[in-house]
């Protein structure tokens, strides 16, 4: 699973569409509808940041799919850094 598919998890799951997310973020649909179909290759990380913060998760989440309640401790500290360093940027 890569970003695009946690965020279209998440928004599921608080029944956001995409229309309502554009306006939460100030992301313009457009911009928005490319991204989440994988059109755009680097999206800005200004606006994945934006849907985190609206989608009411971290920014963490969305790129490595590491639940935050995870990295509590020092051997999820561990965990954490062994999953990000073996998991591509996607």
């Amino acid at each position: 699973m890569n970003y695009i598919d946690r965020i279209k998890q998440v928004k599921s799951e608080k029944k956001i569409t995409n229309d309502k997310l554009a306006e939460l973020t100030g992301i313009p649909l457009s911009t928005l509808s490319k991204m989440l179909a994988g059109i755009s290759d680097s999206p800005k990380l200004s606006n994945v940041v934006c849907i985190a913060e609206a989608l009411g998760c971290s920014l963490d989440y969305l790129v490595s799919g590491i639940p935050e309640n995870h990295r509590e401790g020092e051997d999820g500290k561990l965990r954490y850094i062994t999953a990000i360093q073996k998991k591509p940027i996607q």
